[in-house]
């Protein structure tokens, strides 16, 4: 129905342009040049002959226009309508998960908001990627098994992410995986937070810790994805966390 109003106004437009072409195209100066036999032809011709035809066209064109509008907010409802049921019949296995996503978000957001500033502490020393593919989905051969993965996270309870690091000064270096935990125990952290990043770097085992403040402690320590080869680091779906 949309598509027969809209074909209609362009017909209509297309008859006007035909009708009411050289009329149209006159400038205000020819106009004014022409003698009285000619005005007085093109009175008759365009504006009296034609009048009741164009007034035609402009009554038809709220109609078009209103069966458009109408149209169209049936077709939104019938797609809401759609949607609605899509959602009716999702299984409550998928409705759990959609759950779980968002109190791994709303769980973590504290501490998130917390090792951002951690990471603009140390920007000018060591580059920090995030890697957005936070549930390893790039490799994930099933969505059970993507699902599961989602529910691991949530089953941790708290903060843990997974990071990419290199020297600031070294563009070209080797990328360096490593995973950032929120941890509550009593270990003493790094006097700076940038040795802990630097320590990460430079020693092939350990886990080094630092603290944004009194209460939040984070802990580092690498870690390598299967079939993630280092060469393959730099395409990984990252973002700069500030």
């Amino acid at each position: 129905m949309i598509n027969e109003k809209l074909q209609r106004i362009q017909s209509d437009l297309a008859k006007a342009r035909k009708k009411l072409g050289r009329l149209a195209e006159m400038e205000r100066g020819n106009w004014v040049n022409l003698n009285k036999v000619k005005r007085a032809l093109y009175k008759a011709s365009f504006i009296w002959a034609k009048k009741k035809y164009v007034q035609d066209l402009i009554d038809r064109w709220p109609n078009n226009m209103d069966v458009i509008k109408v149209q169209s907010n049936n077709g939104w409802q019938q797609q809401r309508r759609r949607l609605t049921r899509e959602i009716a019949h999702m299984t409550p296995y998928h409705t759990q998960v959609a759950h779980l996503l968002v109190e791994i978000a709303m769980r973590n957001l504290k501490d998130t908001d917390t090792l951002r500033t951690c990471c603009q502490v140390v920007r000018d020393e060591i580059t920090v990627f995030l890697d957005l593919d936070l549930f390893d989905a790039f490799t994930a051969e099933t969505e059970d098994q993507l699902v599961e993965r989602i529910a691991q996270a949530h089953e941790v309870g708290h903060l843990r992410l997974e990071l990419l690091l290199r020297e600031a000064n070294r563009q070209q270096a080797e990328l360096t995986r490593v995973v950032v935990e929120r941890v509550f125990t009593d270990a003493v952290p790094e006097s700076r937070i940038v040795d802990a990043f630097r320590a990460i770097l430079g020693t092939l085992e350990c886990t080094p810790y630092f603290a944004s403040n009194a209460t939040t402690l984070f802990c580092l320590s690498k870690f390598r994805r299967p079939g993630d080869p280092c060469s393959r680091l730099q395409q990984s779906m990252r973002e700069v966390p500030c």
